[in-house]
């Protein structure tokens, strides 16, 4: 007689279902492409409204505000946040810079005036002889150039780390700002006494930027370099549109591109920015030949609107956006196939950073109009071992339906540890 009864033919059945599932779910296991899981903390001790921030010397130097919500300079190091001190008095209202010859360099206000300012890793110093100011610094031609006041007006000044020189347009140069390096060439943004428009800096002239092709925009805005190319916004009186600049022409791309692009930034090979689609601000994609709104995958995370803040971290973009009912204004990234949602906290992400491995960012621990800003970090975390896509995972799951068979076993649990997943 068979000890086996038509309900255990169906338990056995089931086991060899889950046998085989076992083998089937190792053998795709590696197939789909998703985002890394990260850890996403709070950083202990960490101040207040963290803003600006860059490495220098393999310690992590941001802007923070203080007890007395002053912003001064704070540094990371290892696990350890300490406000920057010693030498010159610290500064209060302070501006990040480049690192120029061995030292950082940053602007702050001593009480009276705004002034420029140096940390060597032990002492600050007020630079002296430094005009009043310090803004939209660049390192160029082999010195430091950044925007002061002249007394009547604000204009580029250069420090060789000996000296400043006012820097002479010969003409009506006013308010200059977002400079970038392309060719060799300081390109920025400055006020011709009617508009805002592009502007050149060779070492030696000033000059405002004109050339063959498309008529030289007008109401400039986010100059960046991609490719060989810089790209740029512009006014046409009706819509801000983009342009390209190449070192002689302009090309006027409004019937290519779509409308208000902004936030450009470099993943691979393809330039990625925020532009508006007719119905919301979305990211898009230009590998080179076309402009496509990026989508995600089918199924997947549907793309969030408005995002900004890009960083890379990881062969992944992270950056801030919009999403669907509570979870707006939260965390995401897109991996060049689909896009993942992070589950909040944190909210309004800004200010990225990748530090010795860690990606750190400014955010806040609720979604509220307070804006109190503190300093997250965010790691992969270190998956549970997957078994490898092998002829062996069809060999366990058919033992284990022999085993089932053989033994007359009436219930068999086969349980699989998988990494963490903060996809929703």
């Amino acid at each position: 007689m068979s000890v086996v009864r038509r309900g255990g033919r169906r338990v056995v059945s089931g086991v060899v279902a889950v046998a085989l599932a076992f083998g089937m779910a190792a053998l795709g296991a590696s197939a789909a492409s998703a985002a890394p899981a990260v850890d996403i903390a709070p950083v202990p001790g960490s101040p207040l409204f963290p803003g600006e921030k860059i490495e220098y010397n393999g310690v992590l130097y941001f802007v923070a505000e203080d007890e007395s919500a002053n912003a001064v300079l704070y540094s990371l190091n290892g696990s350890t946040i300490t406000e920057v001190t010693g030498g010159d008095p610290a500064p209060t209202d302070v501006q990040l810079g480049p690192v120029f010859g061995d030292k950082l360099y940053f602007s702050g206000f001593n009480g009276i005036e705004r002034f420029v300012y140096t940390w060597d890793g032990t002492t600050i110093e007020e630079v002296p002889g430094s005009p009043i100011g310090g803004s939209d610094f660049v390192v160029f031609g082999g010195e430091l150039l950044f925007v002061g006041w002249n007394g009547s007006e604000f204009v580029w000044f250069s420090w060789d780390g000996a000296a400043f020189t006012e820097l002479s347009s010969g003409f009506a140069l006013l308010q200059p700002y977002d400079p970038v390096v392309y060719d060799g060439t300081l390109y920025f943004i400055g006020y011709n006494g009617t508009t805002y428009v592009l502007f050149s800096w060779d070492g030696t002239t000033f000059e405002e930027v004109s050339g063959g092709g498309d008529p030289a925009p007008t109401e400039v805005g986010t100059p960046y370099v991609h490719d060989g190319v810089l790209y740029l916004t512009a006014y046409d009186g009706v819509d801000e549109i983009l342009y390209t600049w190449d070192g002689t022409d302009f090309t006027d791309l409004s019937g290519v591109a779509p409308l208000y692009p902004s936030r450009f930034f470099t993943f691979g090979a393809d330039l990625y920015f925020r532009a508006d689609d007719g119905t919301d601000d979305f990211l898009f994609r230009f590998d080179g030949t076309t402009y496509t709104k990026v989508v995600g995958a089918a199924g997947g995370v549907p793309a969030p609107d408005d995002p900004e803040h890009f960083v890379a971290y990881n062969g992944v973009i992270y950056f801030n956006a919009d999403g669907e009912g509570p979870s707006s204004n939260t965390l995401f990234s897109w991996d060049g196939t689909a896009f993942t949602e992070y589950p909040a906290p944190p909210f309004d992400m800004e200010d990225p950073i990748v530090y010795n491995g860690v990606l750190y960012f400014s955010a806040e621990p609720t979604n509220s109009d307070d804006g109190r800003e503190v300093l997250y970090s965010l790691r992969a975390s270190a998956p549970a071992p997957e078994l490898a896509a092998t002829g062996a995972d069809l060999e366990l799951a058919l033992g284990l339906a022999a085993i089932a068979l053989l033994g007359g076993v009436t219930a068999l649990v086969v349980s699989r540890r998988r990494p963490l997943s903060l996809t929703p």
